[in-house]
């Protein structure tokens, strides 16, 4: 046995320095004024056998030597007694404690130290047992008492609510019943007050925060225990967190008692977490409903265990009243059968005098009948009996059916479909027990709903799937077409019984979303927003529906503008809020009410999660990585929302755990082709440029022509593959070959990757991404006209929700001089869904320079600086490029004499005048003027030693050559000076370059001559054999040397050590 020093906290023993050192950290820690503690004698306490343990602390029985009597004593674990939060924690526990003065709290006699400085308190020792050993060993006899326990139960939390205190840990397991039936609910430890009384530094976390141990509640990891935690709280959303939360408590104990399991089973703490995070009750309100309690009980614990809080019971005090209420009225009900059973005992005494009357006259009869008589008598009471049992087993029978169909569609109508078809699946067996089966038909209706809301579902997954072949929808219209109608909705009728069929269906919101999503992706079939106007009449949606059908968005953006999503259907919001419908900001302004509102609506997770990991927009996917872990707990089987986390990861840079849940994605669905290509994006993005390619070709080994030999395909979904005469896993085939091609591209092999993108040309013949990333590989090897002639394809056969093949065409166009052609397609890009401001308005800025447009120039940079968002991380770039229009604005405005005075002052403080004044005159077409101002830029820079950048000397050299045509010898002379130095520019920014992006980055300005048109003549084998001998040869090394650059940059490039990309 130990004895227990009584050293106070604040006066630690002179002979100890250990103890002394770790009692001034614990008042450092806690700061706990010196009156909380009483200067003692040592060995008050001596400490016996321990008797409970949790994730904090351990509790030991000890004997009180100065009162007579057994205590219990608690204190932390001897690892944590330095920690902080749990010392905070601890006595955070016994002032609340203290402060509930209730018969339901177990009362405080003491706080102090032991021996080795750990803290403890001293409470009172209940004898008896947790409410868990009770329940474990309870019969079906014990009901009454098992409830007047939970009263007991919930007056003990009334009490403490009263007086602003949140328990947040209510478990049979922290409830001790006495000898007597005294009940005390432990452990407050975790309590939270409201009234900020008691210091609560502790905040929740997520489920994906939880350790391996499931049941208890765990020190730095998770506040509560995951079998019994409310969704809020495993969501660890700490401000949610209220009575009703506790009020959640209450019934997780009441269905413990009813059913004998807590609400959220699951294989680990983590899913289990994950079931309380996405609000899953489907399993526990099933087992409530089959369970023999009164119906009174199962509502009131369905009442306390509703996902949203402000649906619950406001507080312990209610749920008091409730059950009290109840257990009169049970009492009630038993005085009323004993008054019964008394009038009855009368009537029977009466009957028993008539009888024994009758019996006495009938004597003489029944001798002379005899036994002839008895044996019939006997036979048919028999078979009545079996009889009678039939019925009675059947009824029970057919009872359990409705009730199983009524659960069933209960869930469907709530978007469960899977818990209906557990339902259906585990009642449907019991059919064969009745006589005569009247459910087929309610079972071929609900197993339709449930086959057709799958179907949709199926079509919405391909429809956002990540690899999206950028050809259009083709596939998954005909999915929607064939899902609507195998469950009987043939579009081409009168679309006034369509839908009132629709809008009397228990799947009414997954239909009329089904009929949205067709919609948003170009329906084959016409008359889609007639039918939803009939069967969604809401004015405000039509007028969207009407746009959309259209391909009007700008009329969908001017429409939904300040419109407060919450106000939306969930489903509507999601479609309207789309990456294909809005930008992504506006998408986030829309859809972040929407789902702040309706938590548990996975399309607005998925939705939210893509707007906010849309590329290079200006806004944080910050945000994203948590929406698609919400859709992920949600449907934790849904490959779709586990592929997008993958993206929002690696968008992130938190590419280890991008690559955890590729891997997590296989596992999932081993023979997914796509699931595959995740993988292989992660390690790509991840710098492990050889896992990715051996993930690809995993992929390409399971399609070795295409589509995989062994990737199942629904059944509904081979319909639309015949109908479409093409495989569906062709596209992730193809996108394995794109991602080899993106590995080859990094690694400057840009003939193997363009032939890995021909390759995926091949097996996807119509898909404009491939087409245009070969036309990327040979734009890098040269190869400018068959480069441009590809871009040009993938532009013209893009579908309008694909803005990339469009604005590669024109930097295709821009970069070879053909401003005029540059400008005309630019326009396209206005009307696309989707278009990157950060990117789009300098490239419409750069072309309406080329072609002498300042005030257009100026006014595109504007319109740049409205949308970018002050926050952004564009917005730098977004003001530089409007101060660089407008002071080119500015000059163009200025009369030649104030011109030339800039040119005048050739002083160091006017350099960038001067670079710009030489940039107006050469997008104003004066090439000798501009010729002129770089020429007095250089000499001024070389004069104080300053090095002009690459860019700057190309664009120098470029305005001297095309002065005249041909180029005089002076101006090529000066030309070819000023492109020695470019190209010295470039190999000093080749030898400073630590990344493989600025290493690509030079290899681009090297390679970037050869497509630049204002050098082609000083490029031309036959002009130059016309040019004297030393100048033919300094020529001939310029080019040399630049090829040299771009070769070395190749060669870095192959050999660097795998590193993060961000292509």
């Amino acid at each position: 046995m130990e004895e227990i020093n009584r050293t106070q906290i604040q006066s630690p023993p002179d002979s100890d320095s250990t103890v002394a050192q770790t009692s001034d950290q614990i008042r450092h820690a806690t700061e706990l004024p010196k009156a909380a503690f009483w200067e003692r004698s040592e060995g008050d306490y001596e400490l016996r056998e321990e008797i409970a343990r949790g994730g904090m602390g351990v509790v030991h029985r000890a004997y009180d030597r100065r009162f007579g009597r057994e205590v219990a004593i608690k204190s932390v674990h001897t690892h944590l007694q330095h920690d902080r939060q749990v010392v905070q924690r601890f006595l955070s526990e016994a002032k609340i404690t203290a402060r509930l003065e209730h018969p339901g709290v177990p009362p405080i006699h003491d706080l102090g130290t032991l021996p080795d400085g750990r803290p403890f308190l001293a409470m009172k020792l209940i004898h008896g047992r947790t409410l868990t050993d009770i329940l474990a060993e309870r019969s079906d006899q014990d009901l009454g008492s098992l409830l007047g326990t939970f009263e007991k139960i919930c007056q003990a939390v009334a009490f403490a609510h009263r007086r602003g205190i949140i328990h947040r840990d209510l478990k049979p397991a922290n409830v001790m019943v006495g000898e007597f039936g005294e009940v005390q609910v432990m452990d407050w430890g975790i309590a939270k007050d409201r009234k900020g009384e008691a210091d609560d530094r502790t905040e929740l976390t997520t489920a994906r925060e939880i350790a391996a141990t499931e049941t208890q509640t765990q020190d730095g990891t998770v506040i509560g225990t995951p079998a019994f935690i409310p969704p809020e709280q495993a969501r660890g959303e700490t401000d949610a967190v209220t009575e009703r939360s506790d009020v959640f408590g209450l019934g997780a104990i009441l269905c413990v008692i009813l059913t004998g399991q807590p609400p959220f089973v699951g294989t680990g703490a983590f899913n289990t977490v994950k079931l309380a995070a996405a609000g899953n009750l489907s399993d526990a309100f099933t087992r409530l409903d089959r369970c023999d309690a009164d119906p009174e009980l199962i509502s009131l614990a369905k009442l306390c265990l509703t996902a949203k809080p402000e649906d619950r019971l406001a507080d312990g005090e209610e749920v008091a009243h409730a059950i009290a209420g109840y257990r009169a009225g049970v009492e009630e009900k038993l005085r009323a059968v004993e008054v019964e059973k008394a009038q009855a005992a009368v009537k029977a005494a009466e009957l028993r005098k008539r009888r024994r009357i009758a019996y006495a006259l009938a004597l003489s009869v029944l001798a002379f009948l005899g036994l002839s008589a008895g044996g019939a008598w006997w036979a048919n009471r028999q078979a009545t009996i079996r009889e009678a049992e039939q019925i009675v087993r059947e009824g029970a029978t057919r009872g359990a059916i409705e009730s199983a169909l009524s659960q069933a569609d209960a869930a469907i109508r709530a978007g469960k479909v899977d818990d209906a078809d557990l339902v259906l699946s585990q009642i449907e067996p019991r059919l064969a027990e009745l006589s005569e089966n009247t459910f087929p038909l309610q079972f071929a209706d609900l197993r339709l709903d449930i086959r057709t809301v799958r179907e949709l579902d199926a079509a919405a997954d391909l429809r956002w799937s990540l690899q999206h072949n950028r050809t259009g929808y083709d596939e998954e219209r005909k999915l929607y077409q064939i899902a609507f109608e195998r469950a009987g909705f043939i579009l081409g009728g009168p679309p006034e019984s369509l839908a009132d069929r629709i809008r009397s269906s228990r799947i009414r919101d997954r239909l009329v979303a089904g009929l949205d999503e067709w919609l948003e992706i170009g329906p084959d079939q016409t008359g889609l927003p007639e039918l939803l106007a009939l069967a969604d009449p809401d004015p405000f949606r039509t007028q969207v529906r009407a746009a959309l059908a259209r391909k009007d968005l700008k009329t969908v953006r001017t429409l939904v503008a300040g419109v407060n999503g919450e106000t939306l259907p969930p489903a509507f919001a999601a479609i309207v809020g789309s990456r294909t419908v809005l930008p992504a900001d506006d998408a986030e302004r829309l859809l972040r009410p929407a789902y702040a509102a309706h938590r548990d609506s996975f399309p607005l997770a998925i939705s939210l999660g893509a707007a906010s990991v849309q590329p290079r927009s200006g806004t944080s996917s910050e945000g994203a990585v948590g929406y698609f872990r919400a859709a992920v707990a949600l449907r934790p089987k849904n490959l779709r929302a586990r592929l997008m986390l993958i993206l929002a990861l690696s968008t992130r840079g938190q590419h280890e755990e991008a690559v955890r849940e590729g891997k997590a994605a296989v596992e999932l669905v081993p023979d997914s082709l796509r699931a595959l290509n995740a993988l292989a994006a992660a390690h790509y993005q991840a710098g492990q440029l050889s896992e990715a390619e051996a993930s690809y070709q995993t992929a390409l080994e399971k399609s070795p022509s295409g589509p995989a030999a062994n990737q199942k395909v629904p059944e509904f979904r081979m319909h639309a593959v015949k109908t479409l005469s093409k495989n569906p896993t062709g596209r992730p085939a193809s996108d394995a070959y794109l991602g080899l091609g993106g590995i080859r591209f990094d690694l400057a092999d840009y003939a193997g990757a363009a032939r890995a993108y021909q390759k995926a040309r091949e097996i996807s013949p119509d898909d404009t991404s491939a087409i245009t990333y070969e036309g990327d590989a040979l734009d890098a090897s040269g190869q400018l006209d068959a480069a441009l002639t590809l871009f040009r394809t993938a532009a013209a056969q893009a579908p309008p929700e694909s803005s990339y093949q469009q604005y590669r065409l024109v930097v295709a166009l821009r970069d070879r001089r053909l401003f005029t052609e540059a400008a005309e397609q630019s326009k396209k890009l206005w009307d696309l869904p989707i278009f990157v401001a950060e990117e789009v308005f300098p490239l419409a800025v750069d072309i309406a320079l080329e072609n002498h447009q300042f005030q257009q120039a100026h006014e595109q940079a504007q319109k740049q600086l409205g949308l970018v968002p002050p926050t952004s991380v564009a917005r730098k770039k977004a003001e530089a490029l409007n101060e660089w229009t407008q002071n080119l604005l500015s000059l163009s405005q200025l009369p030649p004499t104030e011109r030339e005075k800039i040119l005048q002052n050739q002083s160091t403080d006017n350099i960038m005048s001067i670079y710009r004044l030489a940039e107006f005159y050469r997008y104003s077409g004066a090439r000798a003027e501009a010729a002129r101002a770089y020429r007095i830029l250089t000499g001024i820079t070389s004069r104080v030693g300053v090095q002009l950048p690459s860019k700057v000397l190309i664009s120098a050299a470029r305005t001297t050559l095309s002065k005249s045509s041909p180029p005089t010898a002076v101006d090529r002379k000066r030309a070819l000076e000023f492109l020695w130095a470019a190209a010295e520019s470039l190999g000093e920014a080749h030898s400073q370059a630590e990344t493989v992006e600025s290493r690509l980055s030079t290899r681009k300005g090297a390679y970037f001559l050869r497509s630049d048109g204002d050098f082609s003549c000083v490029r031309n084998a036959q002009f130059l054999g016309q040019l004297p001998p030393t100048e033919q040869q300094s020529w001939q090394r310029l080019w040399a040397k630049f090829e040299s650059i771009a070769a070395r940059s190749d060669r870095a490039v192959r050999e660097a050590p795998p590193a993060p990309r961000e292509r």
